[in-house]
């Protein structure tokens, strides 16, 4: 694979024109300002490889060679080392992408007719990047895989008539979707200037890990364990056949599987991502090819990792570093800044508010109020982030909900059913394997930080909340100043008193104490 990196502004402002855009930065030599990374009217692609962990890219240290093309399309990308989801969850995690929210805030999470729980959509008066884009004249477009990628969610919002969110689909099926309509749109783009925004999503690397044989021939280890006897006959089935029997199939015998079956169920996920880089990386090609590649912001990313017994479980269902640290790389216009590493610490709801940044859309108080993620394009110019800690949640089953705060030193999780805590020293153990709760010194300045962080995320998500069912709210003192600092309300709104409802996670936070 072999993809141009040559800039857009080397052209001058001629071809500038001709393409539908200009950049600031246009001129000799590297971007020294971030003006220097805005480009007006750039066509914008998100590609979602749902279940992807980053250490599973070579860009990221993995020498198993599974992503080559990713890895060269890294080489043209400005790559963040440490980005984290903010959930373990589908619909949380690209929910909390597309509006710059955490999950609690947004609101949203998966449904699981299964286990109980029925489709929820997101309240109205939160918004989402697609609304932004669609205000600001942008033709929007999804092709996704369904699931808990799911248009009554709250997911189609701001995109039009091509939105397609059903039925499961292998990856070349949803690139041929993409090409056939980026076919459609490109003389549209030439002759009246249109600019689109297209989200791309597979589920091609999530359980249950069957890519083609050739690429099981490949990347994968014989059967072994009890996950190798229960793989055997999925192997042969189509992928709606294989989704439908994953959980009665594999995972509803997950209790009896050990670190063996870790290793073989790793095997097929390695031969998966294999897999799926070949398909992609032959779709950027074909972009670079139609010189569709350099009049867009292109974002590769995904929505979480997995586990494969790394913590004793399987899939992602836990705050750990193989559930939460996913690639993310962002394709400037031309390649600019292509190559360049980010150290530090970032998330996804700092994706929304450097795209908006980098299209040169206005960002109103409202929506700047609501974000609660930072525009990443000082941190392209400086090669390091703020390292601001990074917030997650899992927020599938209200019995279990977990929270997590990490920063370079720690990760501390809250587990709420079990009233407990669990930290780890990341500076000595970086895999999180041994957890130093018992270390009352270490714990309690790692859990205030994460109970203070809770705290206002359930002042935000319930002033929200009060909003979208018009109802009046007041606010304590205290609540008060956290809800000044967040910039939702100013200095002559002290007649109003905010209380949180009966309920909330933060009652069973565990008290340590003052040590």
């Amino acid at each position: 694979m072999s993809l141009r990196s040559t800039a857009l502004c080397t052209g001058g402002a001629a071809l500038a024109a001709l393409v539908g855009f200009t950049a600031s930065g246009c001129g000799p030599g590297e971007p020294s300002s971030t003006e220097d990374l805005v480009y007006p009217g750039a066509n914008l692609m998100i590609i979602s490889i749902d279940t992807l962990r980053a250490d599973r890219l070579g860009a990221y240290g993995n020498t198993r060679g599974l992503t080559p093309h990713l890895d060269a399309l890294a080489g043209e990308s400005i790559l963040f080392e440490n980005a984290y989801a903010n959930s373990p969850k589908t619909a949380s995690s690209h929910m909390s992408l597309f509006t710059s929210m955490l999950p609690t805030e947004h609101g949203l999470r998966n449904f699981a007719p299964r286990k109980g729980l029925p489709l929820k959509a997101m309240a109205s008066n939160r918004t989402t990047l697609g609304q932004v884009l669609n205000r600001n004249d942008y033709y929007n477009a999804t092709i996704a895989s369904g699931g808990n990628i799911n248009g009554q969610m709250g997911f189609s919002r701001g995109f039009g008539q091509d939105t397609f969110m059903s039925g499961l689909r292998e990856v070349p099926d949803i690139v041929s979707d993409a090409k056939t309509l980026l076919n459609r749109l490109t003389p549209q783009e030439e002759s009246a200037g249109l600019h689109w925004f297209m989200f791309l999503h597979t589920y091609q690397v999530h359980a249950p890990y069957v890519p083609p044989q050739e690429w099981i021939d490949k990347f994968a280890i014989e059967p072994q364990g009890r996950s190798g006897e229960l793989m055997q006959p999925m192997l042969k089935m189509s992928i709606q056949q294989q989704w439908k029997h994953m959980h009665d199939g594999l995972w509803d015998h997950k209790a009896e599987f050990n670190a063996e079956d870790g290793e073989y169920l790793m095997s097929l996920y390695d031969a998966e991502v294999a897999y799926t880089d070949h398909v992609i990386g032959r779709f950027i090609e074909w972009l670079d090819q139609r010189d569709i590649l350099d009049d867009t912001i292109l974002v590769v990313l995904s929505d979480h990792g997995e586990e494969f017994f790394e913590h004793g479980e399987f899939e992602h269902d836990q705050l750990h570093e193989e559930h939460l640290r996913v690639p993310l790389m962002i394709r400037l216009p031309g390649g600019t800044l292509g190559g360049k590493k980010v150290s530090g610490l970032t998330s996804l709801i700092d994706v929304m508010p450097t795209l908006l940044e980098m299209l040169d859309i206005e960002v109103g108080s409202g929506l700047q109020n609501q974000m609660a993620g930072e525009s990443l394009t000082p941190s392209m110019l400086s090669g390091r982030t703020n390292g601001r800690p990074v917030f997650a949640e899992r927020v599938m089953f209200v019995e279990a909900y977990q929270a997590a705060l990490r920063n370079e030193a720690s990760n501390v999780i809250f587990h709420e059913a079990e009233k407990r805590l669990q930290a780890f020293d990341l500076s000595t153990d970086p895999a999180e394997t041994e957890d130093i709760s018992g270390n009352l010194d270490f714990l309690r300045k790692a859990a205030e930080a994460l109970k203070s962080a809770l705290t206002r995320v359930l002042l935000r998500r319930h002033a929200y909340d009060q909003e979208s069912t018009g109802v009046n709210v007041d606010l304590s003192s205290k609540e008060l100043d956290e809800l000044k600092k967040l910039g939702y309300i100013g200095d002559g709104d002290e007649d109003i008193e905010v209380k949180l409802p009966e309920g909330t996670p933060i009652e069973n936070f565990p008290d340590l104490g003052d040590g």
